[in-house]
């Protein structure tokens, strides 16, 4: 069973839908063969019960993920 009911999501957009990206911001990364951008400034917690099935990982972004997690909320 699972205590927590709510998830951390940002969404995962089209990197054509960005006239200009943040580089310590925003993480670039290719998702279903397409570039995307992870838009970590639009974070926010949601219940788990809206979200779907997984539709695959950005594990291998993790550094740059935490790097601009930790830029968006210190400033560093």
């Amino acid at each position: 069973m699972n205590l927590v009911r709510t998830a951390v999501i940002a969404p995962l957009r089209p990197l054509r839908g960005f006239w200009r990206t943040a580089d310590r911001l925003h993480v670039r990364a290719d998702f279903a063969g397409e570039p995307h951008v992870l838009s970590l400034e639009e974070m926010a917690s949601v219940p788990r019960e809206v979200l779907g099935e997984k539709a695959g990982s950005l594990g291998s972004c993790r550094a740059e993920i935490l790097s601009a997690i930790d830029r968006l909320f210190t400033g560093i």
